[in-house]
């Protein structure tokens, strides 16, 4: 008896010791995460900072002095990168910044042992200027350098990813993956009509529509309120927002045209805004080949007349410990700099023109 009360005792306090154990590993825990974030911020400043492209070895001969820079373009491509959006990773997706790739094509056009640019594209496109700053940036390159360029698609080339794509020479795209969406969109504008509630209840949810709410925005300027769900667009607003959807349109297709030899024309009337798999775009001339990652940098290295005898490198700089853990713990914060709401009450990238495939109002949520 007296044996079980001490062994009740023993249990008790070990347990209590375990539960310190616990709150306090937990606070390590917290305190060594504040640490990645700290760390990666300073990662993070100091590549907006100093911007510095350091090349490390991912496949090929190491001992080569010939480098391939592999560029990942992958996610959402948005514009230029902010210090403020170290947290704003938007959940799911991974984010490709349009002036950060055509820094790192500046950059790479200065060094000599770089003989060509692999660029390893995933992405369903994203914000016209961020897109632009990147085809922008391989059209200086190849000027500048006269080295080339392969694009090779892994998964996704659509919209502005494909608008990227086609800036190379040469797209290489594997099986299985989704090409084209030769388009722009801006949207969505919701109106819903009569609404008496936003709350069906526990059970249902939704908006009701019987019966009318009046919801007031209180506004200088015509349209200050445009993407407001209780009205309807004017005339004048659908018909500016579409005035703007067709100019960003034209830079597509003429960008597209000219870089893939295609005439505008059959961009518009037989390509249009579909996807197609990559034997489809193939026949279409949206891309050269069909195969997969080594056959892209193989292709590469044949375009630079390099044989067997090259490396490919990539930025270490955007692969730090610090950076991938920042990015992962960022990731659970949203981004508040693209779905916050502004004076309209519409998520920003919902009222921009966008090359982009997908359902836009995700990008809100």
């Amino acid at each position: 008896m007296l044996k079980q009360f001490f062994m009740t005792i023993l249990k008790a306090f070990f347990g209590s010791v375990a539960a310190v154990i616990g709150l306090v590993g937990t606070f390590v825990i917290m305190i060594v995460a504040i640490a990645v974030v700290f760390a990666s911020q300073v990662d993070l400043d100091e590549q907006l900072t100093t911007k510095k492209l350091s090349p490390s070895f991912v496949a090929g001969d190491v001992s080569s002095n010939n480098k391939l820079l592999e560029i990942p373009i992958s996610g959402i491509i948005l514009g230029e990168r902010q210090e403020s959006d170290f947290f704003q990773a938007l959940g799911g997706y991974d984010l490709t910044y349009g002036y950060d790739i055509k820094e790192q094509l500046k950059q790479a056009s200065e060094m000599e042992d770089i003989k060509g640019v692999l660029l390893n594209i995933q992405s369903p496109g994203g914000t016209i200027f961020g897109t632009k700053a990147i085809t922008d940036g391989i059209t200086q390159y190849r000027q500048a350098t006269s080295k080339p360029v392969v694009a090779y698609v892994g998964s996704i080339a659509a919209s502005g990813g494909y608008w990227v794509a086609s800036s190379a020479d040469q797209i290489v795209a594997d099986l299985g993956t989704t090409l084209g969406s030769i388009g722009v969109i801006a949207g969505p504008f919701k109106y819903y009509d009569q609404v008496t509630s936003e709350d069906g209840g526990a059970f249902m949810g939704g908006v009701v529509t019987q019966g009318g709410v009046e919801t007031t925005y209180i506004t200088a300027g015509s349209s200050k309120d445009l993407g407001n769900p209780y009205r309807r667009l004017t005339t004048r607003e659908i018909s500016t927002l579409q005035t703007g959807v067709n100019n960003a349109y034209e830079y597509f297709v003429t960008d597209v045209g000219k870089s893939r030899y295609l005439d505008p024309e059959f961009i518009k009337d037989e390509v249009g805004a579909l996807i197609y798999d990559e034997q489809q775009a193939k026949e279409l001339h949206l891309i050269d080949k069909v195969g997969s990652k080594q056959d892209a940098e193989q292709e590469l290295a044949n375009l630079a007349v390099l044989k067997d005898d090259y490396q490919v490198v990539r930025d270490s700089g955007s692969n730090s410990l610090f950076g991938d853990l920042g990015v992962m713990m960022s990731r659970s914060f949203g981004n508040p700099s693209l779905n916050s709401s502004s004076n309209s009450g519409a998520c920003v990238l919902a009222t921009l023109p966008l090359a982009y495939h997908g359902d836009v109002s995700v990008l809100c949520r």
